[in-house]
């Protein structure tokens, strides 16, 4: 995914579909889940609406929306995730995506996330979206180089006497961890976009 991800950012592709020429279809949770793990770098999430463009009846693209997760504003929805197949490129397939939400579900307005690390919001800007705020870099806990990243929210110290073989309610939760043999490693935020309808 990773390197899918780097080609991507230099423009180098194995395939190139365009999206005119791809069906379009939502998909049950099991096959959202297994594309997202496979072609997604943050994998699978919860979500409610999950659409996805087909070329000869294979999943090229996914498009996933929810209620939003982290605000209680009156945001009515939230694009959570948004992929294509790795080394695939497929023009105006983002669009098609979500012009298929807006019909279906008429939304009044949509919140996302653009991960800073990865992105510059240049595709949220081209969709209609506007800039609305940043948000500060999260962390996630690491053990060993190849183990999968654990995200903060698991390690709030109030859960950590469960999962962790040395724990010391004296500590704080990077203590913890740390004596745990953890260690934090952060990302640089999110770029945060709002479209208005």
């Amino acid at each position: 995914i990773t390197e899918s991800r780097i080609k991507n950012l230099l423009g180098v592709y194995d395939s190139t579909v365009y999206a005119r020429n791809c069906e379009i279809s939502e998909v049950s949770p099991d096959v959202s889940r297994k594309f997202l793990n496979e072609n997604h770098i943050q994998g699978a999430c919860n979500s409610s609406v999950r659409v996805g463009l087909f070329k000869d009846k294979s999943l090229i693209s996914l498009m996933t929306f929810s209620r939003p997760r982290f605000r209680k504003d009156g945001t009515e929805w939230e694009l959570v995730r948004f992929c294509n197949k790795t080394g695939y490129h497929i023009p105006g397939g983002a669009s098609k995506l979500l012009k298929w939400f807006e019909r279906k579900y008429n939304p009044k307005n949509l919140i996302s996330y653009a991960d800073r690390r990865w992105s510059n919001g240049k595709l949220y800007k081209a969709l209609g979206f506007s800039l609305i705020g940043k948000s500060k870099p999260n962390y996630w806990y690491l053990k060993n180089t190849y183990d999968e990243p654990i995200n903060r929210v698991r390690c709030q110290k109030h859960r950590l006497s469960k999962i962790l073989d040395i724990f010391d309610n004296k500590l704080s939760e990077h203590e913890n961890m740390r004596n745990n043999g953890y260690d934090r490693i952060f990302d640089c935020g999110n770029l945060v976009f709002m479209k208005n309808y």
